[in-house]
């Protein structure tokens, strides 16, 4: 009986060992926000990204295996000032690989334009560059801010695949965030 007692005390030990082991294994990230051009658009935001995207050979396997891939582009636009979120939107995309063409689907989940390529390469170049559009209405001259970042959605894998994806490095592939400055005159 005490045996077990110290077992269970040190099981939530251990985990968080495991869990510090597996963070500090993961520090090249595979997403990046290269840069943001934002431009006013009558009573909206039009924010074009460019990314550079490199799935782990983790992730290109289940994608192989028939695991869709979801992607998702997360933008924010705030005030320099007080840094108060004005508005914010994700913009979804999800990778399929069709084994019987032996093609790569790239859905847009906003849209629901569906493309089809040849290679996984073609696809993620095809996700290099993305347009965002945030409905801001008319903004008032000042300086404000908007905050970028692409990540991978590891809770849209199937539920045995999530906690495994939580716990490896070779799932961790989010971006930082980005934040591009600009100024609305009068």
């Amino acid at each position: 009986m005490v045996f077990i007692t110290r077992c269970c005390k040190s099981i939530p030990s251990l985990l968080l060992l495991f869990c510090l082991g597996c963070s500090a294994a993961g520090g090249k990230q595979a997403f990046k926000i290269n840069y943001a051009t934002v431009r006013m658009n009558g009573t909206s935001l039009n924010v074009k990204v460019s990314e550079t995207l490199q799935l782990s050979q983790d992730a290109v396997d289940a994608l192989q295996h028939g695991i869709a891939l979801t992607i998702g582009l997360e933008s924010e636009l705030r005030s320099s000032s007080s840094l108060a979120l004005i508005d914010s939107t994700t913009r979804l995309f999800q990778i399929s690989y069709l084994p019987l063409s032996q093609h790569y689907q790239l859905l847009a989940v906003d849209t629901g334009n569906r493309q089809t390529y040849p290679r996984l390469r073609h696809v993620l170049g095809q996700l290099s560059h993305v347009q965002v559009d945030l409905a801001t209405g008319a903004l008032p001259p000042g300086n404000y801010q908007v905050r970028t970042r692409v990540r991978l959605l590891r809770s849209t894998l199937p539920a045995p695949m999530q906690l495994p994806a939580l716990m490896s490095a070779q799932w961790r592939h989010d971006s930082d965030w980005s934040v591009w400055p600009f100024k609305i005159n009068a």
